[in-house]
Order: C-alpha cells, then sequence, then structure tokens
C-alpha cells in the first residue's frame, strides 16, 4: 500500500466505525426496580447536614437551589439531642443543665428553658420548601447528668445510661419542645447513638423509650420516637435481646 493509501485508510476508518453503531429507543418499555419506577429523589438523595444553618454554611443561593429544588435532596442528621462534654451546644448538661434544688434528681427545667436559645436564621424563602426539616437526631453517649443514677451496661463498658426514667425522659421531652421551632424539630430522634448492645436486655433502657416517647406525645410533639440504631449486626450475636419499639 502506497503512503497515500495508508492515509486514506486511517481517513475513513472512524467513520466506517461509527456508521456501525446503532442507538434503538423503545419508549413503551419499563424499567423498574420491584415495580417502582419512579425514583424518590428526597428519600435516597441526602445532604449529611444537620439544616439548622445550612443556608449559611452553603452560603451559595445557586447550590441551595440545586440540592433542594433541581435534585429535591432532603437533609441528614445531627448527633445530640442530649449532649453532655460539649461547650459548644446549648443542651449540654455540663455547666449548664443544673439539678432542681426542689426536686432532687431532675433537671431544673425553668432553667434549662431560660437558656435555650432557638434558630430562626433560615430565611423565609428557604423555610417555604418544607413545612418540617424532617432531620433525625440522635443522643451523644454519656449524655445525662450524673445525678439521674447512671448505670452501666457491664463493668466493662465505658458507657453509661440514666436509671432515673422519669427525669431523663424529662430532660429529653424538654429539650424537644423548648429548644427548637416546629420547623427545625427533629423529625425523628433515636434515644441514644449506637449504645452497648448489652443494655438491650436491661428493662431501665426499654422504659426510658417508653417514657419518651409518652410524655413527647402528651405534649403534642409531632418527633417519631425510636431506636436504638446498632453498629453490630444482631444476628451474629448469641444473645438474646428484647426489641425496642419504634413510634
Amino acid at each position: 500500500m502506497t503512503k497515500s493509501g495508508l492515509l486514506l485508510a486511517f481517513f475513513f476508518l472512524p467513520i466506517i466505525l461509527s456508521a456501525q453503531i446503532t442507538i434503538n429507543v423503545d419508549p413503551n418499555t419499563n424499567a423498574s426496580i420491584k415495580g417502582n419506577l419512579e425514583l424518590n429523589r428526597t428519600k435516597y438523595f441526602n445532604v449529611a447536614d444537620m439544616g439548622i444553618g445550612i443556608e449559611n454554611r452553603i452560603h451559595d443561593s445557586t447550590l441551595i437551589a440545586r440540592y433542594f429544588d433541581d435534585y429535591n435532596m432532603s437533609l441528614g442528621r445531627s448527633i445530640g439531642m442530649v449532649k453532655s462534654n460539649s461547650s459548644s451546644n446549648h443542651y449540654s448538661w455540663k455547666g449548664k443543665v443544673i439539678e432542681d434544688k426542689n426536686k432532687p434528681g431532675y433537671v431544673d427545667i425553668n432553667d434549662l428553658k431560660s437558656k435555650f436559645k432557638v434558630d430562626n436564621s433560615e430565611s423565609p424563602e428557604f423555610r417555604k420548601r418544607w413545612t418540617n426539616m424532617d432531620v433525625s437526631y440522635h443522643d451523644s453517649r454519656n449524655a445525662y447528668p450524673e445525678f439521674m443514677h447512671n448505670y452501666k451496661a457491664s463493668e466493662d463498658s465505658h458507657e453509661k445510661y440514666p436509671g432515673d426514667i422519669d427525669a431523663a425522659s424529662d430532660l429529653a421531652v424538654s429539650i424537644l419542645k423548648y429548644g427548637f421551632n416546629d420547623w427545625n424539630r427533629p423529625g425523628t430522634y433515636e434515644i441514644v447513638n449506637e449504645p452497648d448492645f448489652l443494655v438491650l436486655n436491661n428493662q431501665k433502657f426499654a422504659d426510658l423509650h417508653s417514657a419518651i416517647c409518652q410524655k413527647s406525645k402528651k405534649a403534642g410533639i409531632k418527633t417519631e420516637i425510636g431506636g436504638p440504631c446498632l453498629s453490630i449486626l444482631v444476628c451474629q450475636l448469641d444473645i438474646s435481646i428484647k426489641t425496642i419499639m419504634i413510634d
């Protein structure tokens, strides 16, 4: 083959290859996953953020519109409904939550209410997207004050749980009621995030869930109470675990 013939072959080769590509479009064919034809973006696309103050953190109206209008993304979660040692969080009992002098073992709720600073930083335009941000909240570990007669799941455990169920549930429900407005109040609340799995056999732990659930309903709080979420595979454990309800 001559040099000019070789050049022509290389020139026409892409054209020949591209002519062999065909695309068949059938508008009558549907692809589904277990019968679901539509992707629920709000359910599966999520911004891993606590929601409160997110408008200031993103600080870009174009990105905000892309995430929440174009992609229909939802918001995520926050570790810390009841928190113990976080000085940056006003739910921290350290130095901020005090024992009621007239009711030993209980938090002084009136004092706590005076220290709440409900966040109202989001603009009216941002709030129009939802009636509630529907963020999931979780208690931190070792979150309840020592005067609530805390106990351990085992001698080797580093985690403590409140033994005074009535006092602990009063604290949690007070935070839900007074620490938020209707727009940013948690959609769901997991009591104690990823606890020691051995505590699930303790009736006090189940009673704590029941008490918070019942008191929150009585207070007219719409937050769904449930849990716990575990960081282990329960099915692989050779133990008997009591089931804790989900509201």
